[in-house]
């Protein structure tokens, strides 16, 4: 399934989700509405009217007595209105369509009232009044008989008034509790939408980032690998998704890399061998030249001929350099560990190299602060990272000025070490030697620090060159060199405030690679 798919896939669901969700709330809402309006219009309403119908039938059964035991005309009138206004309130009771307990009630109490009205009925005609007389006239025999079912029918009709009271309140509590459960199951609903949401959102991150995570981390360490020229490295190309494509371009790319670099190491190899003899050709006559072997020079001649033999050197290095590159990056290299003193390699170094000292006016001063100055190492290959690092010294310091080269013994890693080179060196354990080569010379950018140990990385200066460099490989060879004994190399800056660099190369005094081979009196056995 295509990446594109699976995220669709996964915010689909969460958008069904969400939309479940508001749709349920938009229905609960409508539900507390619904119930709202009722308990409004219906409910409220009937306790209302109920309790002015309960007024009115009070001021029936007063005035209903007054009016029969006085035969007083202003109590019939006032019986009557009463009358009026608690028919009235049954009328809008019946209006308001009650229905269930409420409804059956209330036909109760329209009967309740008709008997009333049939119960009322003898006392409604009143005797004839003598106005002489301050005495209300006597009563009707049968009218206390008829002023008590009177009586009756209206507590009957208050006591079912009462009771729909009762009902009605009843029907709101149940309506106030149909809401509230509605509410409660809308939260309910709310906060299972809201855990299933996240728990979805989870799920399709995590199904997300285990079929994205890992596959870009290889993609990461891949594109590493590449970068440090191991153009052989391939990663997992399963699948028909768009990473799995990107893998496939990522491998056709690394193969036709390593096709090209293939090509440029045999380009380079074979260039450098065939260049190798004719250069050693032209170093011989010139130097035959010089010795005067074809007849005496000028001095011009021989000022031209001194810088032909220097350019020729030059070459010569270069040509050193692209075939030790190439020696190396084919695996050839072959170390040769054995105890060396590195003190003593280090002064043959500045002798071989004082001629060219001395042309370019550059003092060198040895610091040996140390006695114990032996270390397990290839001698050839630590002869090259002297060679390489006093010659690239020489090259950028200006006449008049000075290299200074120090040895020291330490017990632990100096404070100033990359932390790429303490990984580098992985586990190797003290004492170690530190050689340092100081120039002053115009210094490493610390943009360039690291990058200056890559093949062929030259530092430019504005649009040209600087003068000196050569083709990029002598510190590129010097660091798989020292790595090949466990050690490290790095560049840092000179604290003088006028320039410079430092090169400072730290090496195990017994590296864990070779410890086999020192034998007990190695040297660090003391």
């Amino acid at each position: 399934m295509r990446l594109v798919t699976r995220m669709g896939l996964g915010i689909g669901l969460l958008a069904a989700l969400m939309a479940g969700t508001v749709a349920w709330q938009m229905s609960t809402i409508r539900t507390l509405e619904v119930v709202t309006e009722d308990l409004a219009e219906t409910s409220l309403e009937a306790a209302r009217v109920s309790i002015r119908l309960l007024q009115a039938l009070e001021g029936v059964s007063e005035f209903s007595a007054k009016a029969t035991v006085l035969a007083d005309p202003d109590y019939r009138a006032q019986w009557d209105t009463w009358e009026s206004a608690a028919e009235s309130e049954l009328a809008r009771l019946s209006a308001l369509g009650l229905e269930g307990e409420s409804g059956a009630e209330l036909t109760r109490m329209l009967a309740a009232w008709e008997d009333y009205l049939e119960a009322a009925r003898p006392l409604r005609p009143l005797p004839d009044a003598d106005a002489s007389d301050p005495l209300p006239p006597p009563l009707d025999a049968d009218a206390p008989e008829a002023l008590d079912r009177v009586s009756a029918r209206l507590e009957g009709l208050r006591n079912r008034t009462d009771r729909l009271v009762t009902l009605v309140e009843a029907e709101v509590r149940d309506r106030t509790s149909e809401a509230r459960e509605a509410a409660r199951q809308a939260g309910d609903v709310s906060r299972i939408a809201a855990a299933g949401g996240i728990v979805l959102a989870l799920l399709t991150w995590l199904l997300l980032w285990r079929s994205i995570s890992p596959r870009l981390r290889r993609l990461t360490g891949g594109t590493r690998e590449l970068a440090q020229g191991r153009f052989e490295h391939r990663i997992p190309d399963r699948g028909s998704d768009e990473l799995a494509l990107l893998a496939r371009d990522f491998n056709l790319m690394a193969r036709k890399l390593g096709e090209l670099d293939e090509l440029k190491k045999d380009f380079v190899s074979h260039v450098s061998h065939e260049l190798k003899s004719p250069l050693a050709a032209i170093q011989e006559t010139v130097k035959a030249l010089q010795d005067e072997v074809a007849g005496p020079l000028t001095e011009r001649q021989a000022r031209l001929l001194g810088h032909a033999r220097g350019s020729a050197d030059r070459l010569g290095t270069m040509i050193g350099n692209l075939l030790t590159a190439s020696r190396l990056e084919a695996g050839g290299e072959s170390w040769d560990p054995v105890v060396h003193d590195v003190e003593r390699i280090v002064r043959q170094v500045l002798a071989e190299t004082e001629p060219v000292a001395a042309e370019r006016d550059v003092r060198v001063a040895v610091r040996v602060r140390t006695r114990e100055t032996e270390a397990l190492c290839d001698g050839s290959g630590l002869r090259d990272v002297v060679t390489n690092l006093l010659t690239n010294a020489l090259k950028f310091t200006a006449p008049g000025t000075r290299v200074e080269v120090s040895l020291n013994r330490t017990p632990t890693l100096p404070d100033s070490m990359p932390a790429g080179e303490r990984t580098a060196m992985g586990t190797a354990p003290g004492p170690f030697l530190l050689l340092e080569v100081v120039d002053e010379g115009p210094g490493i950018p610390e943009a360039h620090r690291e990058a200056i140990f890559r093949k062929f990385h030259q530092i430019q200066g504005g649009e040209r060159r600087i003068d000196g460099q050569g083709v990029g490989l002598g510190l590129a060879i010097t660091r798989r060199i020292v790595r090949a004994h466990q050690g490290a190399v790095w560049v840092e800056s000179v604290d003088s405030g006028s320039g410079g660099a430092r090169f400072r190369v730290l090496l195990p005094v017994t590296p864990p690679d070779w410890a086999h081979l020192a034998g007990p009196e190695g040297p660090d056995a003391g």
